[in-house]
């Protein structure tokens, strides 16, 4: 599951089945963008949810790791 798209690894780690409230996560690039429910988590994206939020990923492992916060947490997704 990984491709090579401009010099720039794009392994996908896990895809996003729920969305509650702000959640967005931080490319490599350092761009943040909101996500969405099906969305594809890549390996070294930062996830961070706002205030209100809370997702849930599938990981590629068949692990459910669920990430709730209140106050902007960073989670970066590593192997």
């Amino acid at each position: 599951m990984s491709e090579q798209n401009n010099n720039v690894e794009t392994t996908v780690v896990g895809v996003i089945s729920s969305v509650e409230g702000d959640v967005f996560v931080k490319n490599a690039s350092g761009e943040t963008f909101p996500v969405a429910d099906g969305q594809q988590v890549l390996l070294n994206q930062i996830v961070q949810t706002g205030e209100n939020g809370a997702l849930l990923v599938n990981l590629i492992t068949g692990s459910e790791p669920n990430h709730r916060s209140n106050a902007g947490t960073w989670a970066k997704l590593n192997r």
